[in-house]
Formats: structure tokens, C-alpha cells, sequence
């Protein structure tokens, strides 16, 4: 990770946000990409993968956590399903057993994720997770979708 690191103070993680933001916006990205990279995956659990070698796509199934809405009164926002869908992945730099490993172990969350350019239309989507493992993904393309469970 180059923005993030496992355990911030919380002063640390808000500069990190910051910076991180910037690097975003200096990245020019489609609009579409742009949303993958500020999309909030904190907490949210790695439920499934599927990896096509066939087509070089790679779908991650996530469920993001419920969050606080701020009031001080209690409620939450409800969780939503998350779907990352990659397309024209470097299978060769693709670790899909840690993939799949994580997605197994339920303690298993998404403590930051990074997206960076690498040169002309390759991205890399970077992923901390709890409680050990980090993976990066390279891709052309790539979409997220979020709906209510």
C-alpha cells in the first residue's frame, strides 16, 4: 500500500485520506474508475471471487459494513452489496489463492483500498485486508456496483 497502512492513528489516517484524495485527483481517471477509487470499502467483507481466465475477468463479491449515520441517535446505515468488476486483468500477477483464502476466512475485511495508474490504460486496485494480506490487481477496465441486500 502506498497511501494506507494497517494501523493509522487516527490523525495519520485522516492525512493519509487526504493525500491519498489528492493522488486521485491527479490521476485523471475516467469517471468510472474514479468512482472505484474513493468508493469506501473499510469493513466490508470479501464474500466471494470468480476469476475467468477465459476473458481475463475477475468479480470480487463483497458485503459492505453497516454504518453510523452520524446523529448520535443509534441508527445505521444498512449494509449493501458490493460487486468490483475487472476487466482484462494481468492473470500473471494475480494472486487468486489469496484471493480466495480471504474470501474463505470469515474474519477476513478490507481495511483501505488504492487505485494508482501504472502506464497508458493499466490500473492497479490494491487491497489491505484484516487480519494479514494484501493484494493488488492489475486491469484496463474496471466497474463497481453497489445495491441495497
Amino acid at each position: 500500500m502506498e497511501f494506507f497502512s494497517r494501523d493509522p492513528s487516527e490523525s495519520e489516517g485522516v492525512n493519509c485520506r487526504s493525500r491519498y484524495r489528492r493522488h486521485v485527483e491527479a490521476l485523471e481517471l475516467p469517471p468510472r474508475l474514479g468512482d472505484l477509487a474513493l468508493h469506501d470499502l473499510r469493513d466490508s467483507r470479501l464474500r466471494r471471487i470468480v476469476v475467468d481466465r477465459r476473458t481475463r475477468q475477475v468479480i470480487l463479491f463483497l458485503r459492505r459494513a453497516a454504518l453510523e449515520n452520524g446523529s448520535g441517535n443509534g441508527f445505521a446505515e444498512a449494509s449493501a452489496e458490493v460487486e468490483i468488476l475487472y476487466h482484462r486483468v494481468d492473470l500473471e500477477r494475480l494472486d487468486a489463492e489469496l484471493l480466495a483464502a480471504r474470501a474463505a476466512d470469515p474474519e477476513t475485511v478490507i481495511l483501505a483500498g488504492e487505485l494508482d495508474r501504472l502506464d497508458g490504460d493499466l490500473f492497479l486496485h490494491r487491497l489491505l485486508f484484516h487480519p494479514e494480506g494484501e493484494i493488488e490487481l492489475a486491469f484496463r477496465d474496471a466497474a463497481c456496483v453497489e445495491r441495497a441486500p
